[in-house]
Parts: structure tokens; C-alpha cells; sequence
């Protein structure tokens, strides 16, 4: 699997397309989290979350947290969008 979601990450690593992007990680997500973090870092667009004792499954491990988060981003845009 992450031969397969590895390369995906790689186009969204060559361009900022500028588009708010929220991406929620466990803080033990030791196979995808080092990627996201150098992702995040070199695009103004993207925000980071990361969930404490948690791993790849956030929504599963801690959802009313990853829902609160989820909420919240979205409303965040559509003010900025009205705005």
C-alpha cells in the first residue's frame, strides 16, 4: 500500500495548487506522517493536525476529535470564501 500512496503524495509534493488543505495524522503514523510534515512544510495551503496517542486512523481512534478539527477547518474556509 504505500508503494501506491507514496507515489500520489510525490505529485502533491511538486505544486502548491494553493487549495486549503487539512491533513489530520496520529502522532504515531510512523509510515506516512514524515512525508506529510515535509509536504505541509513547503506549501502555504496545507495545515497540519496531529493527534496525540493516536496512529493512521484517526477518524477511527478519535473521532469526535477528528470531527471537531474537520468542523472547524470547514468553517474556517467558507467565512474566508464569503469574505
Amino acid at each position: 500500500m504505500v508503494t501506491e500512496v507514496n507515489p500520489v503524495l510525490s505529485l502533491f509534493r511538486m505544486k502548491d495548487c494553493g487549495i486549503p488543505t487539512l491533513y489530520i495524522m496520529g502522532e504515531e503514523d510512523y509510515m506516512f506522517l514524515p512525508s506529510i510534515r515535509k509536504l505541509v512544510k513547503d506549501h502555504v495551503s496545507a495545515t497540519l493536525e496531529i493527534f496525540k496517542e493516536c496512529g493512521h486512523v484517526v477518524n477511527v481512534e478519535k473521532p469526535k476529535h477528528f470531527n471537531a478539527v474537520a468542523i472547524q477547518f470547514i468553517k474556517n474556509q467558507s467565512v474566508l470564501a464569503i469574505h
